[in-house]
């Protein structure tokens, strides 16, 4: 079976610093800066999927990623964890 190919969006890692405990950033808000560069990119270039990696040990991060929809993919070969989501954009993530 001949080998396909996808194209998406490598966000990499998202940190928040913890010494910082006065702010209102969160990763919501994040994504949805996120969201808006990619739909430009995606109307540029295309591409369907987001992918991020995470530790995988660090169980509420990946919970909290799945809340906003990433799912687990795999781990790559520092053994961090992938993760996905399907990017459709919709007037909500605008």
């Amino acid at each position: 079976m001949p080998r396909q190919s996808l194209r998406g969006f490598l966000i990499g890692q998202l940190a928040k610093n913890e010494a910082v405990v006065t702010t209102s950033i969160n990763l919501a808000r994040i994504l949805k800066e996120i969201y808006i560069v990619l739909m430009r990119a995606q109307k540029a270039i295309g591409g369907s999927v987001i992918l991020l990696e995470c530790e995988d040990a660090n169980k509420p991060l990946v919970n909290l990623y799945e809340h906003h929809g990433f799912k687990p993919l795999t781990k790559d070969r520092d053994g961090m964890l992938v993760m996905y989501q399907i990017f459709k954009p919709s007037p909500a993530k605008k």
